[in-house]
């Protein structure tokens, strides 16, 4: 009997390492990276948010995670980091697709909150305030289950 239970023992261990890695969430964890001058103080209610989104080439993007944090945080030297979740089953079906990630810092206020937000507008961003330059595409791993390191640079919007 314990001959047989040894055999099952080492595929259940060996299985733990030979499953795919698709078969899990994939974690962002990435920093918002100034081009140009970086502010030296934000005022208060400064706020950031960052997406991971699924871009259609003729449709709206889906969004799949989101980050909001106090971007005052800044004015402590502190980066403005992030950490976004693809879910396992968005993953498996990302075929056709392009994930993509964009950040916008508003500077003074907040998109959650704004008062014109409550009456159903759906004001994002202000002169001001500051944006992704790139469309930041992702390419979704097949061997890892993390993305580190990510930056985003952002830059003033005018």
């Amino acid at each position: 009997m314990a001959g047989g239970v040894f055999p099952l023992l080492l595929l259940c261990f060996l299985s733990l390492f030979l499953l795919p890695a698709a078969a899990e969430d994939l974690i962002i964890n990435g920093e918002l990276e100034f081009v140009g001058d970086r502010p030296a103080k934000l005022p208060p209610g400064s706020e950031y948010l960052v997406q991971l989104s699924f871009v259609l080439m003729d449709a709206p993007s889906v969004v799949i995670s989101a980050f909001r944090d106090s971007a005052e945080k800044l004015n402590e030297g502190k980066p403005l980091n992030f950490q976004l979740r693809l879910p396992e089953e968005e993953r498996g079906s990302s075929r056709g697709r392009h994930l993509a990630v964009s950040a916008v810092v508003n500077v003074g206020w907040s998109s959650s909150s704004s008062s014109s937000s409550s009456q159903g507008s759906s004001e994002w961003i202000r002169r001001g305030d500051y944006k992704n330059v790139f469309m930041n595409l992702l390419e979704v791993p097949k061997d890892k289950n993390t993305i580190d390191g990510l930056k985003i640079e952002i830059e003033q919007y005018k």
